[in-house]
């Protein structure tokens, strides 16, 4: 009975682990999103900005502070224009997304072996047997993930995310059982 539980321990381990870090990228994905879009649309309204300036030089003389500024506004925008060329986050934000998703696709590969144990449909040997396939995927995501760090921030809204998904799941089940009970008890009201 102890390798029995160790090993349905160690199945819903592997499944809460692969949603904590499904949820951790796809928030390291946002992140990376929001980051690129703000980056990109501020770049572009000083470009829009300096533009106007520029036309303005051609067709008139402005004061020093105009043309400081202009040189400052510039300067900023090359610094974002460099800072989104060198941290690529368009990339990053695909590569989080595409291994949350290799997260999400693994998540419910362990919930199909748990529904299957659970219905009668596989023996805890099968489970076992099943079981280093399981972890060698794990293993293989979280090797491609390294090249991907995520925060702790994303690891905080993720678990909080998590936490919440868990308490709608419960709250879900119990609402079930109840629903299930009526309908078993009016079914032996009918038969009498």
């Amino acid at each position: 009975m102890h390798e029995d539980k160790a090993t349905f321990r160690d199945l819903l381990v592997l499944y809460r682990n692969a949603h904590l870090s499904k949820s951790r990228h796809f928030a390291a994905a946002m992140r990376c999103k929001k980051l690129n879009n703000g980056l990109s649309s501020f770049v572009v309204f000083i470009n829009i900005g300096l533009g106007s300036v520029f036309f303005a030089l051609i067709s008139m003389e402005l004061p020093d502070v105009a043309k400081w500024a202009s040189a400052f506004l510039a300067l900023i925008a090359a610094l974002c224009s460099g800072a989104l060329n060198s941290f690529n986050y368009s990339r990053q934000f695909e590569g989080h997304r595409n291994i949350a998703n290799r997260y999400l696709a693994f998540g419910r590969q362990c919930e199909l072996l748990l529904s299957r144990y659970f219905d009668g449909l596989m023996s805890l040997e099968d489970v076992s047997e099943d079981l280093p396939n399981f972890h060698k995927t794990y293993h293989e995501i979280n090797v491609d993930a390294e090249i991907l760090p995520t925060r702790n921030a994303d690891y905080r809204k993720a678990r909080k995310q998590e936490d919440h998904r868990r308490n709608q799941m419960l709250y879900r089940t119990e609402f079930l059982d109840q629903e299930m009970a009526i309908a078993h008890q009016t079914d032996l009201d009918d038969k009498q």
